[in-house]
């Protein structure tokens, strides 16, 4: 085991783990249509939240929170949503593995895992457990268009997979220009294609698996960090040492023998302690500036995700303002790696590094691809006033 390896994740969980309804995430509730039998069902249940949902549905219905992203680019955003909508069907996440199984020996099964996946476009391949309390207690599809179903308690695929696609470095600092939205529409669209082609493989070996996309039962973000991508930040994102938070997992789970990748400790928690940036440049006031919080038996930092998600909507924009000025998110040059090095070692180089952050690091505007339409800065009108991009 190096020096940064853990025997277990870094975060501190107290009491019991509390698994999340799928259908209170932000993501599902903004399929809901307004007085829809699912709608009612479930604003009968929470209707201190329905007065919200309806603004969001009315900000999607007019659209004119996309009335000046050229439509000839909105289009491109809208193509790349049809693979992944196809391959999120039950038919191609999962199925019946094959009647005989080949037998691989755990270490070579998973190093060919990994490079298959790394051959597919993955530029993160990890493997840990698969813990139970990390899928969601009820599911729906996609669109909210089903009725939800329990999920089992425990699974029977034992192990999780976790492949991720990192931004390109001129695309993160497009953020939080529509750029920015084409370039998670395309990491997405890979990632899915990643995840079933995975799943498929492993199944033709003879084992269960499941892949998990725009179908997902699980939330990727704690069985990343428990297969050592990183460690949890402060903007609810985990962060990596090799590329920051600019990075979108997707997970396969399987009962194949595979050899576990350990959780890290790169520094992060103790960073984002001190460091306080993601709040100053989130335009919607959605990350915490306090002390950590236990949320469903996990200490963190809490976020806003409603917040979040009507900034998203009132803009047009994806935002990723958060990722795009984060320390750890910067381009790999001799320099941020050798502070990033700093940051693992040294409590007093993190402490150094915050006095002189803002100078060191200035994002610069990025121009966007030649191949996209100018873009206009709306976004900067519905950021909160004292935001340093705001005018």
């Amino acid at each position: 085991m190096s020096k940064r390896e853990l025997v277990k994740p870094k975060y501190e969980i107290v009491g019991e783990l509390e698994r999340i309804d799928r259908a209170d995430t932000v993501m599902a509730r903004r399929h809901l249509i307004p007085d829809s039998e699912l709608w009612q069902s479930y604003y009968r249940k929470h209707p201190d939240l329905e007065a919200q949902s309806r603004k969001w549905a009315d900000l999607q219905k007019s659209r004119k929170h996309r009335l000046r992203i050229a439509p000839q680019d909105e289009l491109m955003e809208n193509a790349m949503r049809f693979i992944p909508n196809v391959m999120a069907k039950e038919e191609y996440v999962d199925g019946e593995p094959a009647p005989e199984k080949i037998v691989i020996d755990p270490k070579r099964a998973s190093s060919k895992i990994k490079g298959f996946a790394r051959h597919l476009g993955a530029d993160l391949v990890k493997i840990g457990p698969f813990n139970p309390s990390w899928t969601y207690k009820n599911i729906s599809s996609p669109d909210h268009s089903g009725n939800p179903s329990d999920i089992p308690a425990h699974p029977p695929n034992k192990h999780a997979i976790v492949v991720a696609i990192a931004y390109k470095q001129d695309e993160i600092e497009c953020a939080p220009r529509f750029t920015i939205a084409l370039a998670t529409g395309a990491i997405y669209l890979r990632l899915s294609t990643i995840v079933v082609t995975l799943a498929r493989y492993i199944r033709s070996l003879g084992y269960e698996a499941r892949a998990h996309n725009h179908n997902s039962q699980v939330l990727h973000v704690p069985l990343a960090i428990d297969a050592g991508f990183g460690e949890l930040a402060r903007n609810g994102i985990f962060i990596t040492k090799e590329y920051g938070s600019a990075i979108k997992p997707m997970t396969v789970t399987t009962d194949m023998p595979l050899v576990y990748d350990r959780p890290v400790d790169i520094g992060v928690d103790e960073f984002c302690s001190q460091c306080n940036i993601c709040v100053k440049y989130c335009p919607a006031g959605a990350i915490h500036i306090g002390e950590k919080k236990t949320i469903r038996g996990v200490k963190k930092w809490p976020l806003n995700a409603s917040a979040c998600f009507e900034y998203f909507l009132r803009s047009g924009a994806n935002c990723s303002l958060c990722v795009a000025y984060c320390p750890w998110t910067r381009p790999r040059t001799f320099p941020h790696n050798f502070i990033i090095k700093a940051f693992e070692r040294s409590n007093i180089a993190r402490k150094s590094y915050l006095k002189v952050a803002s100078l060191l690091y200035r994002k610069k505007k990025m121009k966007i691809p030649s191949w996209q339409e100018e873009q206009p800065e709306e976004w900067r009108k519905v950021m909160k006033p004292n935001h340093p991009l705001y005018r």
